[in-house]
């Protein structure tokens, strides 16, 4: 996501007027071009804020060539950017109802946000007692899945996936304060803890204060939980981490004191002489030196932290559920942890090999 430095009458401008592009990919044909150049004259006088001569292009083309998509999605975002919601809201219900799978399906987010612009003109307070898109996660700290999506859980998914698309497409054209850009976020931020991670939520949710939105407590209280579970499991997981460094630690030098003890029998048996004898005090030293630093070595790749494994999400009921990385996720997360593992091994068994050997030159 860009940063907020455009002005709030420039919303949509860029993105919305660009539908060719996603009539393509939706497989609609493209504009005709029989008034591709009046489009184009038209989406120039939006960039020029020329709001009013851009409709009457749009509305001119409209009625010489109905039933195009593009038309009523431009005409929908030049009366909305015009100030004029309810013909925008018009226009972008034909746009849905003339190709439904227009932006991926998300446009009925678009109708919810120019529903709530009307509501608000009738009751400024109104954001206060509802959401944009109607959901409600209730008001304690832990958010609960609304009514009107727990019974599906395809249904959730896509209403999170239709509110991140519209979100992602509006965020670099959105100014703070913005507090319906806000109810967007907070209702996305809830809806990623139970798809995604509470991390994702937080992210979202500190961003969503950053337009002001009417809830701000509720939003904080929010954060504050999520953050609360999001350092629990990263804790629960870096110890589990932890012990499985040693464990494998354990194991390796287990199997490399063993061919070490091999080794010297082995040379014990077939010397033919002995060589000569080190000073027993200096490897002894050497040893213990070698012993200590693969132990802080190991002990350091045990406290290694590891969010990425420390994950966490809701499930449909709002109980919390560990975030389970593939082994391939762990390989990448822990790489540094492994590394130092083998370093410390490695150390150990040098300690060891030092130790068998002063002993066994010794009964030499």
């Amino acid at each position: 996501m860009a940063g907020l430095q455009h002005g709030t009458i420039s919303t949509l401008a860029t993105l919305r007027l660009l539908d060719l592009s996603f009539n393509e990919a939706t497989g609609k044909k493209p504009v005709d071009v029989a008034y591709q150049h009046e489009s184009n004259k038209a989406l120039e006088l939006v960039h020029e804020k020329k709001f009013a001569e851009a409709i009457a292009i749009f509305e001119q083309i409209e009625k010489e060539h109905p039933g195009e998509y593009i038309i009523a999605s431009n005409l929908g975002t030049a009366y909305e950017l015009n100030g004029e919601p309810a013909k925008a809201l018009h226009w972008i219900q034909e746009g849905i109802r003339r190709n439904p799978d227009s932006h991926y399906g998300s446009e009925w987010v678009h109708v919810k946000i120019l529903e709530a612009k009307l509501a608000m003109l009738q009751d400024s307070r109104w954001l206060e007692k509802h959401s944009v898109l109607d959901l409600d996660f209730g008001s304690g700290e832990a958010p609960a899945m609304p009514v009107s999506l727990a019974d599906s859980k395809d249904k959730q998914k896509k209403t999170f996936n239709s509110l991140e698309y519209q979100v992602e497409e509006r965020f670099p054209f959105t100014s703070a304060p913005d507090p319906i850009f806000a109810s967007l976020l907070f209702d996305l931020g809830n809806l990623a803890a139970f798809e995604m991670t509470v991390e994702h939520s937080v992210a979202i949710q500190k961003l969503a204060l950053t337009f002001q939105p009417t809830n701000a407590d509720l939003v904080k209280r929010r954060i504050a939980y999520f953050d609360r579970i999001a350092q629990k499991t990263a804790f629960k997981k870096n110890m589990s981490t932890g012990l499985h460094v040693l464990i494998y630690v354990g194991g390796s030098l287990a199997l490399a004191l063993w061919v070490i003890s091999l080794k010297r029998r082995l040379e014990k048996k077939n010397a033919a002489k002995a060589p000569a004898v080190p000073s027993p005090s200096n490897q002894k030293q050497r040893a213990l030196s070698y012993l200590l630093l693969g132990f802080l070595v190991i002990l350091a790749a045990s406290f290694l932290t590891t969010k990425s494994l420390g994950r966490a999400k809701l499930d449909s009921s709002g109980r919390v559920v560990t975030y389970e990385a593939t082994a391939k996720e762990d390989l990448q997360a822990n790489w540094p942890v492994y590394l130092c593992g083998l370093c410390g091994a490695g150390f150990m068994v040098r300690a060891a090999r030092i130790r068998f050997g002063s002993a066994m030159t010794a009964e030499k």
